[in-house]
């Protein structure tokens, strides 16, 4: 089935509130439609971003520098939008249709506490997008793979710290994952509405 990514950045005062939300339709046709709002207050300087494969990317570490964490080669070809002239994915999709994105999760979103021993398996919250998309085609692999790597609580200046950001992932079949960070665990929650926003939880959203 084919997949289409639509991304509409929108920017606001500071005042404004920070509230995206995020959706998959399912068309007559049977094809699914990924969209999302973005309304934050911080002018994230959006851009169209390809990365094909076998692209070397270095991975951050909890020190916050390139290369100190893992450092992978994207496996499927990924194209879609970034923010803060990172070079990272903030929405997407890959090849094999697996789409997603990064929604706004702050007093919630603890990453791991991840020391030394760890730092060569771990990548910084703001890739946790890009390594999805480029290493995975199904949610059902991303639920396979992804605990096998940690999310360490690297900073970004802007915001003082890591980025503060839970993740919605969709596969070409419909499926759809929310990806969160609570108390310095992984949690992966299936969500058959299709739909996530900010905070609270996506289980509290559920319940």
């Amino acid at each position: 089935a084919a997949l289409t990514v639509r991304h509409h950045v929108a920017q606001f005062t500071a005042t404004a509130a920070d509230a995206c939300t995020s959706f998959l339709l399912k068309a007559d046709s049977g094809e699914f439609v990924y969209g999302r709002t973005m309304e934050f207050a911080l002018p994230l300087h959006s851009k169209l971003m390809v990365m094909p494969r076998n692209l070397d990317i270095q991975g951050i570490g909890p020190d916050g520098k390139d290369g100190s964490g893992l450092n992978f080669k994207t496996k499927y070809a990924a194209t879609g939008m970034n923010g803060l002239d990172l070079p990272d994915f903030v929405d997407g999709i890959n090849e094999k249709g697996l789409n997603g994105g990064m929604l706004y999760f702050p007093q919630l979103a603890e990453f791991q506490d991840v020391g030394a021993a760890d730092a060569a398996n771990s990548i910084a919250p703001h890739q946790l997008l890009t390594y999805i998309l480029t290493q995975f085609a199904t949610v059902d692999e991303v639920k396979a793979g992804l605990p096998k790597i940690k999310v360490n609580r690297a900073p970004l200046a802007v915001f003082k710290g890591p980025l503060p950001i839970h993740v919605t992932v969709h596969d070409a079949a419909g499926n759809t994952i929310a990806i969160e960070y609570v108390k310095g665990e992984l949690m992966i929650i299936d969500n058959p509405t299709g739909v996530m926003a900010n905070s609270p939880s996506m289980q509290w959203h559920l319940d």
